[in-house]
């Protein structure tokens, strides 16, 4: 079990309502291999912006999905990146900010459909599964209605 999917353990267990780590924990997934990826010409990647950058890209790059989820770089925290076809992650935010290797980052979430991040985004602010102030949308939600299961 990944470091990650126990923090989720944990931090469900406390809770007794239906929270962002038992939606992690039902329907997440482990990322583990980095995609080589060339930033797209004129692409800003903005300092501890990572729900905007992720969805710029995804929105950017047709190949791609939105990943939302929990990673762990030095502490676990909320955290988005994009997937290429074969679930390899790419990072933009933590690749150009960090200063450790993406090799010692670990990752856990769940691909979100870019219409789902875009219908939520205009109502609330930039992180959709973490969306505190919008209520936590996607716990109201029925799973097939917000996962993107379009991976290889």
């Amino acid at each position: 079990m990944s470091e990650l999917r126990e923090y989720c353990q944990q931090i469900a267990a406390l809770r007794d309502h239906r929270s962002v780590e038992a939606l992690l924990l039902e329907h997440g997934h482990d990322y583990v291999e980095h995609a080589p990826f060339t930033c797209p010409a004129r692409f800003k990647v903005l300092r501890q912006q990572c729900f905007d950058n992720a969805f710029r890209l995804a929105r950017r790059v047709p190949s791609l999905r939105y990943v939302e989820g929990i990673a762990l770089s030095i502490i676990p925290m909320a955290h988005a990146w994009c997937v290429d076809e074969h679930d390899r992650i790419i990072d933009l935010t933590w690749s150009r900010w960090l200063p450790l290797p993406m090799s010692t980052h670990q990752y856990f979430g769940v691909p979100i459909r870019l219409d789902v991040c875009e219908s939520i985004r205009k109502r609330h602010n930039l992180a959709i599964l973490h969306n505190w102030c919008g209520g936590l949308p996607l716990l109201k939600m029925e799973p097939a209605d917000f996962l993107d299961e379009t991976s290889a």
